[in-house]
């Protein structure tokens, strides 16, 4: 017996993403799509990316805990 399913009026995404890349090659994407004067930006994305847990870091944190610490202190 075979199911026949409405198709649904929209596409259908995943709730979740998850892919691998460096913390640079973020940056570095980040940077090709901000105008020129907007680079805090960037600082400000990827310090709020960090500290809600959207990005994770796959290997050693502790190099990184200084900085960050200071980034969640920058006027946006």
């Amino acid at each position: 017996m075979q199911a026949i399913l409405p198709m649904p009026s929209q596409p259908v995404y995943p709730k979740h993403v998850s892919i691998q890349t460096t913390l640079f090659d973020l940056i570095y994407a980040m940077q090709a799509e901000v105008e020129p004067g907007e680079e805090s930006l960037i600082t400000h994305s990827i310090s709020h990316l960090l500290q809600s847990g959207r990005v994770t870091f796959c290997g050693d944190s502790e190099p990184w805990a200084e900085l960050l610490a200071e980034m969640s202190h920058c006027d946006p």
